[in-house]
């Protein structure tokens, strides 16, 4: 993997220095010393920095760099240190490398409650059925602490059935090949998305275990960047059932109301960028730039894998942060490049920002 990233980033470095040169053809800027028309000296990369940045950020003492975290901030943090070091300017707040900005969201502070009323008052099922977090069901997506919609049932990969816009819609189907779970989910996935206030699946663990586990983790909702009405995430909501709630939502007729609720507190935050300049030293190029960037937030802490609930994101994205950094490094020893060159490592890209 390492050696993989290391030849990707050769071939990204040859081809920003392809954007920042001229060949020798090309006529140089009347506005540039001629002496600086020479094309720029090819950079060496150096795999053991890149090993070693990512090494740290995907290490377990990040804790997954979670969005608008603590631990973001220290990832945010040593990306700065590394800029620094290496020659380049910062470009954040108040003559640093950091940008802030305030988020605004909501922190659950019980286990939520889904809730079934009939739409009959005189059926044998009026009696409303209410199910608890952690219990019948989990949340594989939220994006607001309260919903109600009238029930609707669909089968995945059908192309008969439409979403009825404002819908809690139930998501059924074989499992067939053995991938149908994750097939659902998507089907789901797409229910939310397309119209509906909400969708509802199988969970493809429903075990008394699973659930017991991931209901100590209360759910959470995408955070909102301050002064914006729409939060950071998609827009929509899903939840996993187990199979006892899922049997009784397929007796129940549609057109039943089914409501979420959730106890919550506002809860502010902060989420953080680190971004820093490299200005080209052509007075007429140096006023368009290039920009280099990748995310350096990853998942956090989550439901446990295998004992194991940190989300290391070395992949997503500290191999990109990494690969950002090495071309800071090479870029900012040498002669500058001709046009600007901004390098920004963008926090809260987990939440959809």
């Amino acid at each position: 993997m390492k050696r993989l990233l290391v030849s990707l980033l050769s071939i990204c470095i040859l081809l920003v220095a392809s954007a920042f040169t001229q060949v020798a053809t090309s006529k140089a800027s009347p506005a540039e010393n001629p002496a600086s028309a020479q094309p720029l000296s090819a950079p060496q990369l150096c795999a053991r920095c890149i090993r070693a940045h990512e090494e740290f950020l995907a290490s377990d003492a990040l804790q997954g760099r979670g969005s608008a975290t603590h631990d973001e901030l220290l990832a945010a943090t040593y990306v700065a240190a590394q800029l620094r070091q290496y020659g380049i300017e910062p470009a954040g707040d108040d003559g640093t490398f950091l940008q802030r900005v305030q988020t605004v969201g909501a922190k659950i502070t019980s286990p939520p409650t889904l809730t079934v009323t009939s739409a009959d008052a005189s059926s044998a099922q009026a009696a409303p059925t209410t199910w608890t977090y952690g219990k019948e069901f989990l949340v594989s997506y939220l994006k607001q602490t309260a919903f109600s919609g009238p029930l609707q049932k669909i089968v995945a990969g059908s192309t008969s059935s439409k979403i009825k816009p404002g819908a809690v819609v139930l998501v059924t189907g074989s499992n067939g090949d053995g991938k149908g779970k994750d097939n659902l989910k998507q089907a789901a996935f797409a229910a939310a998305s397309g119209g509906a206030v909400a969708a509802l699946v199988l969970s493809s663990h429903p075990t008394t275990q699973h659930f017991e586990e991931a209901g100590k983790k209360m759910p959470e909702t995408p955070a909102r960047l301050s002064g914006e009405a729409r939060g950071l995430g998609g827009d929509f909501n899903v939840l996993s059932l187990n199979a006892e709630a899922l049997r009784v939502l397929e007796a129940t007729p549609e057109g039943a109301t089914v409501r979420f609720e959730a106890l919550s507190t506002e809860e502010k935050g902060f989420t953080w960028n680190a971004v820093g300049i490299l200005r080209g030293r052509d007075p007429v190029l140096r006023k368009s730039a290039v920009l280099l960037s990748a995310h350096l937030d990853h998942l956090g802490i989550g439901t446990p894998v295998k004992g194991d609930d940190i989300y290391n994101g070395a992949d997503d994205d500290a191999s990109g942060t990494a690969a950002t950094l090495e071309l800071a490094r090479v870029l900012g020893k040498g002669a500058r490049p001709r046009r600007t060159v901004i390098f920004a490592l963008f926090g809260s890209e987990e939440l959809g920002g």
